[in-house]
């Protein structure tokens, strides 16, 4: 696995992970960070593939090699540690149908991926996604990485409406619609589940770090689930 630190801006430092492991990931890097004494750190944002530290301007023009040196040395030291904790959380269960009554993209989906209808849902199921972000609407959860072979770029048209809980590809990324809302992601299936709700205790069912496994159900089982969802 390589790394590239740089800074993007005169206070903002960015560490890319490229290519990493099962065991190491940049919300792994930021839990890791998290506890050490920065100095001059004003806050840490992870994204799909970097992690951005922003340092007060004055600190961070003064002391640009000591910040650069500082964090080379944690990171590595991050990377050297191959306990994988991250592996021990247990998955969270996403139940989803993936009936073809219940995305109009199927045939698109089959024609693109040169791959059997049966074929393209065992892939989407054989991998245990974390989720890396949330974004583009609340509740939203970027998650990855999907297996080379189903990975589709976006649609070139994004004026369909999707419907809440479509779980949809793009690129190598899979992730849940918490709305009605219109999209570019081609839809596989979706999930009885309601992944962002406003006024339950915590609205977010599933947080950047969480680990994903999908379990598949048949249209009967999804309707059943949704009906008691939403009771």
């Amino acid at each position: 696995m390589d790394v590239q630190i740089y800074f993007c801006s005169e206070n903002c430092l960015s560490i890319e992970l490229i290519n990493p492991n099962a065991g190491h990931s940049i919300l792994g890097l930021k839990r890791f960070l998290d506890d050490k004494v920065l100095e001059g750190h004003a806050d840490m944002v992870p994204t799909f593939e970097t992690l951005n530290i922003f340092f007060d301007s004055g600190y961070a023009i003064c002391n640009n090699q000591l910040i650069l040196t500082r964090i080379k040395s944690l990171v590595s030291t991050y990377l050297s540690d191959t306990s994988e904790a991250e592996l021990n959380q247990t998955p969270i269960e996403i139940p989803v149908c993936y009936d073809q009554s219940l995305s109009e993209d199927w045939g698109e989906i089959i024609r693109l991926s040169g791959l059997r209808y049966e074929d393209i849902i065992h892939k989407h199921l054989s991998t245990v996604y974390q989720v890396k972000m949330i974004g583009f609407t609340p509740g939203f959860p970027y998650m990855g990485i999907v297996d080379q072979a189903i990975r589709l770029q976006r649609k070139p048209n994004a004026g369909q409406k999707v419907i809440a809980g479509s779980v949809g590809i793009a690129e190598a990324q899979t992730g849940i619609y918490p709305f009605d809302i219109y999209g570019g992601w081609y839809i596989l299936g979706r999930t009885p589940l309601q992944i962002f709700v406003l006024n339950r205790e915590d609205p977010f069912l599933l947080k950047p770090g969480d680990w994903v496994r999908f379990k598949q159900i048949d249209l009967d089982t999804f309707w059943q689930m949704k009906r008691n969802e939403h009771a």
